[in-house]
């Protein structure tokens, strides 16, 4: 910037056939940008080239409007194919682009080992992009959507009063299976230590919807999370008041996030306690649960070892969903 307001400065200190042409002085201090010469080595630095050059005003004369050249209207992304829209919008799409050819090309080659192990991460991955695609922005009925929660049982949901017949312990197992909600509580392999074969599974405490949203929106009090819920509930029932159903959801999550224990450390053979020393019973079932999760992986009895790493918040947990109506 200093050297355009030098040589406008200059400029206007030049004698008057100078003066009167502007432009042929500043001329030769424009910047040439051939197409054919450049200092590019790798295929990242030549496509940011051809994206910022592909930026520019070619019509303009940098020299005499310098924000009409870099400024131009092609920096919009409105109405642009994702290979030119700005770089920071273009990379997502074309990781999303990319992730969605791979997942393609995987279900084409392994469609029965997806069938068969549903519970397998890339499986997971697959069924959950599947169904967030927006083929269907605008079906205000949530086409999608219902079929989505049919498939879990959950057809006609949300419920004023739940049907007859209705598992929580495996509507909560699939649904923690195939989309990773863990509402209750968490579920995950790991090896104990570096050095182990084998992975264990581990029992955790979960991360709530109002813990993430109270730590995202530091200012906004629960009473406000509660009519978030009472909005995502009304989605379905427009015609009738969901709020006493938000309220009892919001309250069970304050339940659950009081049963939270302040961490501390176990040992870890303190930690590992075999399925049957941790279910009680009541609406919940761990064995039921578990065998769900790890269909055709695991099988859990009353024996079989897991890692505890909250037992005081399994324990109390387990005594809240008894009291809480369904």
């Amino acid at each position: 910037m200093s050297l355009f307001i030098y040589n406008a400065t200059a400029t206007g200190q030049d004698d008057s056939e100078d003066a009167a042409h502007p432009s042929s002085h500043l001329l030769k201090h424009q910047v040439r940008l051939p197409d054919t010469d450049t200092t590019c080595t790798t295929e990242t630095c030549l496509w940011m080239e051809r994206y910022l050059r592909g930026k520019l005003n070619s019509s303009v004369n940098p020299c005499v409007d310098f924000y009409s050249y870099v400024c131009s209207s092609k920096w919009f992304s409105k109405g642009l194919a994702i290979r030119d829209r700005p770089y920071m919008e273009r990379t997502v799409g074309m990781l999303m682009l990319d992730v969605e050819k791979f997942f393609r090309a995987y279900l084409k080659q392994n469609e029965e080992k997806y069938h068969k192990y549903p519970g397998v991460f890339v499986h997971q991955a697959i069924s959950l992009l599947s169904k967030c695609q927006s083929e269907e922005k605008p079906d205000k009925n949530f086409t999608a959507l219902r079929s989505l929660l049919e498939e879990y049982n959950l057809g006609g949901w949300p419920y004023r009063k739940a049907p007859r017949g209705v598992s929580m312990v495996t509507i909560c197992a699939f649904v923690d299976r195939d989309l990773g909600v863990f509402s209750f509580a968490r579920v995950y392999l790991k090896k104990p230590f570096e050095d182990d074969r084998g992975y264990t599974v581990h029992l955790d405490k979960p991360s709530s919807t109002l813990e993430r949203h109270q730590l995202a929106f530091l200012s906004e009090s629960v009473e406000n999370y509660t009519n978030r819920v009472d909005m995502a509930l009304s989605l379905f029932e427009t015609k009738h008041d969901m709020s006493e159903q938000a309220e009892a959801i919001v309250a069970l999550e304050q339940k659950l996030a009081a049963a939270m224990p302040v961490p501390k450390f176990t040992e870890f053979q303190d930690r590992i306690k075999p399925v049957g020393h941790i279910d009680r019973r009541g609406k919940w079932n761990w064995k039921e649960y578990l065998n769900i999760i790890f269909q055709d992986i695991k099988v859990f009895d009353n024996e079989k070892p897991v890692a505890v790493m909250h037992q005081d918040y399994l324990l109390k947990m387990a005594s809240i969903v008894n009291e809480t109506e369904t």
